[in-house]
């Protein structure tokens, strides 16, 4: 996103926009102004959103988009930001109760054994 004018409205707007365009299986929260940056570049912008199950646990979903990109770059990218979210939404909410409970203890399965 381009740093020019307000970065909040920006980082608003696109959270808008992509939640426009989400299919309707699909149902998460943006997390508007929650800054992590988890990034190996410092060019980009992450914007985030949550995703929560019955059993208690919440998901962070994220997109990055270039510091660079105008409003209509973005919207020319919009498909792929949408089908990102998408993707990240359905893999948390295709694992079962028992994985996010490993998930929130720090555990994985591998191959049928658990690590730490």
């Amino acid at each position: 996103m381009n740093q020019k004018g307000n970065m909040v409205d920006e980082q608003e707007g696109v959270h808008g926009l992509i939640l426009s365009q989400l299919s309707d299986d699909i149902c998460v929260v943006p997390l508007k102004g929650f800054k992590m940056d988890l990034s190996a570049n410092r060019n980009f912008n992450k914007l985030f959103f949550k995703i929560g199950c019955n059993c208690g646990t919440a998901g962070l979903l994220s997109v990055e988009i270039a510091v660079d990109k105008t409003m209509e770059d973005i919207n020319k990218a919009l498909p792929a930001l949408v089908s990102r979210i998408e993707a990240q939404a359905r893999s948390f909410s295709r694992m079962n109760c028992e994985d996010h409970k490993m998930l929130r203890l720090g555990k994985v399965k591998n191959n049928e054994k658990e690590t730490s």
